[in-house]
Parts: C-alpha cells; sequence; structure tokens
C-alpha cells in the first residue's frame, strides 16, 4: 500500500452517497476508519469507475475474506478530511486480503505522494461498489439515442439533428 500523507487505517464504515437533486448532485465517499474520517468527493464517473474497478478487482484478486485485525489507536490524534478527488488507485494489501483505497487531490500529481489512504475488507469494497451503482443510477433519466441527461424541460437530442419526435422536419 503506497505511503500517503494522511493513512486512516482499516475502515469500520465505507459508504457511497449523492447530496442534492438529480442535475445539480454532488458525489462522495464517506470513510470512518480507525485512525480517522474522510470525505472524498468525487464526479458522477469517477463513482461509476470506481464502482466498475472494485468489481473487476474483487473478481480477479484473492477471495479469501480476512479477519480484520483493529490496531490499538489510544493516544493518537484522529484524522479528519475532506478532499476534491482527482485519481483514485485500488488495491490488494499483499500481507492481508484486504483491498486498499488510495486518493489523490484535484490538484495533485500523481508522482507526490498520495493525500488519503484507507484499506477495508473485500466485503466493504463489494458493497461500496453495489452502493456506488445505485447512488450512479438514481440520478436523471438518459437518451437512449445521445446518452445525454435529460432535464425536465424539452431534450434536443444532437442524433436526432435537434428535431424532436414527432415533430416533422422541414
Amino acid at each position: 500500500m503506497p505511503v500517503a500523507r494522511h493513512d486512516l487505517g482499516l475502515a469500520r464504515t465505507l459508504h457511497a452517497s449523492a447530496v442534492g437533486e438529480p442535475g445539480s448532485r454532488y458525489f462522495r465517499v464517506l470513510v470512518e476508519a480507525i485512525r480517522g474520517t474522510a470525505c472524498l468527493w468525487l464526479e458522477k464517473e469517477q463513482l461509476l469507475q470506481l464502482a466498475l474497478a472494485t468489481q473487476e478487482l474483487l473478481a480477479l484478486s484473492s477471495s479469501e475474506e480476512s479477519i480484520p485485525q483493529e490496531e490499538h489507536t489510544e493516544g493518537v490524534p484522529l484524522i479528519s478530511i475532506e478532499i476534491q478527488v482527482g485519481q483514485i488507485a485500488l488495491g490488494q494489501d499483499r500481507t492481508s486480503s484486504n483491498l486498499f483505497l488510495t486518493a489523490y487531490e484535484a490538484n495533485q500529481s500523481n508522482t507526490e505522494e498520495p493525500t488519503v489512504t484507507f484499506e477495508a475488507t473485500r466485503q466493504q469494497f463489494r458493497d461500496l461498489a453495489e452502493e456506488a451503482m445505485e447512488v450512479y443510477s438514481a440520478g436523471r433519466p438518459r437518451c437512449p439515442l445521445c446518452g445525454s441527461p435529460v432535464a425536465p424541460e424539452p431534450h434536443t437530442c444532437v442524433r436526432t439533428n435537434g428535431h424532436h419526435p414527432g415533430r416533422p422536419f422541414s
């Protein structure tokens, strides 16, 4: 697992959520771990790609569930961090079958040390992927022709050259 500025350790809870109304939602992953908490703000497509990459990593990696080992953290100050994520990396811890997530801030290059990292059990990541897919899918419906989100106002589809169904072409 890469060394990060903020290593939260083993996650106790891990959730994906959205804030706001469809069309103006903000997406996040919330982590509560043994060394602190993190709120990782993501773009909608980043949330989808995180879910898909997690599912792929779970399918390709060791399938043994490890028993989480709580670390002794008495006297260690808790971290509380909130970042806009630029890049995310997923991997599997070599000493256990736990997976880890490493996040870089939006204005940070991946040659620098990551901003935050944490690990969680395979089941926690499996649940996160399912929850992320549900959050992603709960938004506005997509146009079947162009794939753009359809808003309450009339949709002008680029695939129909701006013409609406049922309207005669002139």
